[in-house]
């Protein structure tokens, strides 16, 4: 079972889903609270509330779209949202309860060290990637994986997503690299239909989600290069 509640703009809602952990892990306060409202700020500005729509059916447009957890979301170039400009979103979850997912291709001018608690040696120069506007200030990680992980939802084979602190420190402990291991502050969230009304309007790319493009040594490239021509 899921639950939504609104927020804002674009990928703007609170989704909680009750198949993952239902630890809420904290980033340290600091820096990153003027970070992640410099980037929000903008967005929620340049939103003003619509009327309520028709609301769509969700397996309507799933095949037409192909949408489905795994999936990325490739914004059009046209998409001036300042929050979801030029970002790659990989859903790790969709259904009639709405969708969320994380953007794999935003880190942040913030350190792991600076930002997350006990964060290993090796990984204390690694950036903490914006996942998304709902709830920045809380964890989520995404985990390459060869086999099912305790506390951890696939999303994909080979990769999934966890809230779980025993997972945070599993994964730090283990020194675990970069490109098999990388955590996201706050996530998107679309209402039902929300994401449906979104693509209407061209806002998006669906397309399969690879684990080399979640976990590319060179973030700021993805998006051009899953753009379609």
């Amino acid at each position: 079972m899921a639950f939504i509640s609104r927020v804002a703009g674009y990928g703007g809602f609170r989704y909680t889903s009750r198949g993952l952990s239902h630890e809420v892990l904290r980033i340290k306060d600091g820096p990153l609270t003027l970070l992640i409202w410099s980037i929000l700020l903008p967005s929620i500005h340049a939103h003003i509330a619509p009327e309520a729509p028709e609301r769509l059916d969700p397996e309507t447009y799933r095949h037409d779209y192909r949408l489905a957890k795994g999936k990325f979301l490739v914004a059009e170039a046209g998409l001036n949202d300042p929050v979801f400009k030029k970002t790659v979103i990989l859903l790790f979850e969709y259904g009639s309860h709405g969708a969320a997912g994380l953007i794999i291709n935003r880190p942040l001018h913030l350190k792991l060290a600076d930002s997350v608690p006990g964060a290993a040696e090796s990984r204390r120069n690694d950036p903490l990637f914006f996942g998304g506007p709902v709830e920045p200030g809380n964890v989520w990680m995404l985990f390459r994986t060869e086999g099912e992980m305790e506390g951890c939802g696939p999303v994909l084979p080979g990769v999934c997503v966890s809230t779980s602190e025993i997972n945070l420190k599993k994964g730090m402990e283990a020194g675990l690299p970069s490109d098999s291991f990388r955590i996201y502050a706050g996530y998107a969230g679309w209402a039902p239909s929300q994401l449906e009304r979104e693509l209407l309007r061209g806002g998006w790319h669906v397309m399969d989600a690879v684990p080399d493009a979640i976990f590319s040594p060179d973030p700021a490239k993805v998006w051009g290069e899953l753009l379609p021509g």
